[in-house]
């Protein structure tokens, strides 16, 4: 069973004879609370944002994949248009 802020701020702990001051208890185990509520809500932001970056990562490779297609249509173009010229004998001014 994991714990949330919830069950720490619950616990009770029974009374004895020359136990620990029930306020401090108390008092550290809010702080103790809050804290691991906080570390909580960190870690799921973290996790959002990881799964933003997987996301933006995963576009950068579509998009490195469609930049290589593209790469090698405007070599092979420029190959033909060579080729054209060579059998052509034409000249294109740059």
């Amino acid at each position: 069973m994991r714990l949330t802020h919830l069950d720490i701020l619950e616990q009770c702990f029974h009374d004895k004879f020359r136990g620990y001051n029930k306020q401090e208890v108390d008092t550290f185990l809010r702080l103790i609370a809050d804290d691991f509520k906080s570390m909580v809500e960190e870690i799921k932001d973290k996790d959002l944002k990881k799964e933003d970056l997987k996301d933006f990562n995963n576009q950068c490779e579509e998009c490195k994949k469609e930049d290589e297609s593209v790469l090698q249509n405007l070599i092979l173009t420029g190959f033909k248009i060579c080729k054209s010229c060579r059998t052509s004998k034409t000249v294109f001014p740059i």
